[in-house]
């Protein structure tokens, strides 16, 4: 789990060779992930929904889709059963 700091303890955290992190929230979170090489994580599920802020760093700032990934996280079973699973969150991107 990343710091929410994106300065010397992020760099620290991305030192120790993590691949991916789905802990960020804002736009500023994915681009300072994939510039550090790490894979972005965009969540949604029932408690977090952050595809729609994180995804501006493809569609605003142009970082190659390649380095994001579409996740779930906390999703409740309603959710699940009602709305669906990755292809919700394939839906809401």
């Amino acid at each position: 789990y990343a710091s929410r700091d994106l300065g010397l303890p992020f760099h620290g955290y991305v030192a120790g060779g993590p691949e991916d992190d789905h802990e960020g929230t804002r736009a500023e979170d994915a681009i300072a992930r994939v510039r550090q090489g790490m894979k972005a994580m965009l969540r949604l599920g029932s408690a977090w929904y952050d595809v729609a802020s994180q995804i501006k760093a493809v569609t605003e700032s142009g970082l190659d889709p390649r380095n994001f990934i579409l996740c779930t996280d906390d999703s409740h079973s309603g959710t699940l059963v009602h709305e669906g699973h990755m292809d919700r969150v394939v839906r809401h991107a």
